[in-house]
């Protein structure tokens, strides 16, 4: 009952050893939340457990298990498995996505009920960040500070007017499931795992999809949280001391930690710009106390497809699958030409397959990556059948 009383205040206040990696974003892409530079062997880990995991973009605030889908049997297929944000009392009115006229892409939220929303947003055209931060709502205070909290907002609400209307904005009806540009990949289907950990109180999303009948994987991760109230100090009255002390403090902290939870995230919108070569992402989800928490993914749509490509192709090698891994370490090398590690993973697929043509995507592989995938391929046993072949020899050296 100690910790019941806790509750009550806190509420009064490699194909080869080299798979999945994804190339630096460029000059004029931003990829803001999950990050992919650094190689991994397997795609990154999402935590699970079974009675949190939730398929994104079917949930959204409130009760999970009351949550339903919207209409998906308009969308395009490659967002077919993303349902829509459904109809739900708990979103809030909300900048989401692309702006009216395409230049920018981005997110607001705001982590607490009286906060300020907090915005991230994309310049299209230049790749460049720009941010907006709101004054927090001052309930019953001094109306000089409210006067100067509206002096300081009313830019930033001009903006947000001129570039997200009303009725445009997430919380004010469906957001439209469809892509206002091209999207020349019909065989590439996006879909996303979201789940909330209650070891951590983190809420965790991987998005990605699938190529072909290759397998879905999800290498773009974003995690939220805890929420802010998550590690309160729990409020224990007698007793003072001992492991009676202990136990209860114990017990209130994990009543805590069970009432400021954070709803498992779910893919809020996706689009592609008007000529279809950048791909814009925006996840969400609530938590207790009206916290809302949002990020992006913002990155050239070619090299998204790619990482997916690589990714799957990394599953299928690990299972033997060489061939047609092979296939999709090739699309994920033609969809990022600079890409190293592409043809490499291509390279070793095709060698397990005793496959000629590994001798030219090693090629390939050695133009991009220089000396380091020279010293990589002379001790990679995926490579171990064409390791004495002379082409080897003269491409990696001795």
């Amino acid at each position: 009952m100690r910790a019941a009383a806790a509750i009550a205040s806190a509420l009064a206040l490699a194909a080869c050893t080299t798979t999945g990696t994804t190339a630096s974003p460029g000059p004029s892409v931003v990829e803001v939340g999950p990050k992919g530079a650094e190689a991994k062997d397997v795609p990154t880990p999402v935590p699970t457990t079974p009675s949190a995991t939730a398929d994104a973009g079917a949930t959204s605030g409130g009760d999970a298990g009351a949550r339903a889908a919207c209409d998906t049997s308009h969308v395009p297929p490659a967002l077919a498995e993303l349902p829509c944000v459904p109809e739900d009392p708990y979103i809030r009115s909300r900048p989401f996505g692309f702006s009216q006229d395409g230049s920018l892409f981005g997110h607001c939220a705001s982590s607490c009920e009286v906060c300020g929303l907090a915005c991230t947003f994309v310049e299209v055209a230049t790749g460049k960040k720009k941010t907006l931060r709101f004054a927090d709502e001052h309930r019953g205070g001094d109306d000089a500070v409210r006067q100067a909290d509206a002096r300081h907002d009313a830019p930033l609400v001009a903006f947000l007017d001129a570039h997200y209307p009303e009725g445009t904005r997430l919380g004010e009806g469906p957001l439209p499931r469809t892509f206002r540009g091209p999207f020349p990949y019909p065989d590439v289907v996006f879909s996303a795992k979201s789940t909330y950990d209650p070891k951590t109180g983190r809420a965790t999303i991987a998005f990605g999809g699938r190529v072909g009948d290759g397998p879905a994987v999800h290498p773009f991760t974003m995690s939220f949280g805890p929420h802010e109230m998550w590690n309160m100090k729990p409020d224990v009255t007698p007793p003072s001391k001992g492991a009676e002390r202990t136990k209860a403090i114990e017990e209130a902290r994990a009543e805590i930690r069970g009432m400021f939870t954070i709803d498992p995230p779910l893919v809020a919108t996706i689009d592609v710009t008007k000529d279809g070569k950048h791909l814009g992402v925006v996840v969400m989800t609530n938590g207790t106390r009206f916290a809302e928490y949002s990020d992006m993914l913002f990155l050239e749509t070619a090299k998204v497809v790619g990482r997916i490509a690589n990714e799957s192709g990394f599953v299928l090698h690990k299972e033997g699958a060489w061939a047609r891994a092979a296939a999709l370490f090739a699309r994920a090398a033609s969809l990022a030409p600079t890409e190293s590690l592409y043809a490499y993973n291509e390279a070793c697929a095709l060698a397990r397959s005793g496959d000629p043509r590994a001798e030219e995507a090693l090629g390939r592989a050695v133009r991009l990556g220089g000396a380091a995938t020279k010293a990589r391929a002379r001790k990679d046993e995926d490579l171990a059948s064409v390791l004495r072949a002379p082409w080897f020899t003269k491409l990696v050296g001795p």
